[in-house]
């Protein structure tokens, strides 16, 4: 049984569920360690991984109690078992990360609002009518600010 994890592909946009291949680095929650030496802390670990659609090379960070990432990281328990640990590991971090896109304050408020789904439907290669119709909306909002700010400042001169 895999421990997979359920992401976006920063490579194809692609939602999915990355496999756990191995685990290469792993570190308990040193604090919690001296405040309590009999406590289970939290560890994280690093987890090599890839998408199974575009196959891009992922690195996830994972936690969960020392006790359950411990034998995993010596080897005691087989990868073929790591799946029973599901419940009790979750993702924290994704790198690389799913990118973000962030528009400049010149950008009018009604275009920056419409292209992150704009983006991501076209990543996602659905809903191309749609997407169209959107880009026009995109358009004419860009012209009317164009033409707004060169009423406002006969130096700018608007598109024929």
């Amino acid at each position: 049984m895999a421990l997979a994890f359920r992401v976006i592909c920063p490579y194809c946009s692609e939602p999915t569920r990355a496999s756990a291949e191995a685990f290469f680095r792993w570190w308990p929650d040193e604090e919690e360690l001296e405040k309590n030496p009999l406590a289970d802390p939290v560890a994280t670990a690093a987890v090599a991984s890839y998408c199974p659609e575009c196959e891009g090379l992922l690195s996830l960070v994972v936690q969960g109690k020392d006790s359950i990432l411990r034998p995993i990281m010596a080897e005691d328990v087989p990868s073929s078992e790591w799946g029973h640990y599901q419940a009790d590991i979750k993702l924290v971090e994704q790198h690389p990360g799913t990118p973000t896109v962030s528009f400049s304050r010149a950008v009018p408020e009604e275009i920056r609002q419409a292209m992150p789904d704009l983006l991501e439907d076209v990543a996602r290669r659905r809903n191309a009518a749609g997407n169209l119709a959107i880009c026009g909306s995109i358009l004419e909002v860009a012209l009317r600010h164009i033409e707004g700010a060169a009423s406002q400042n006969p130096e700018v001169t608007p598109p024929e």
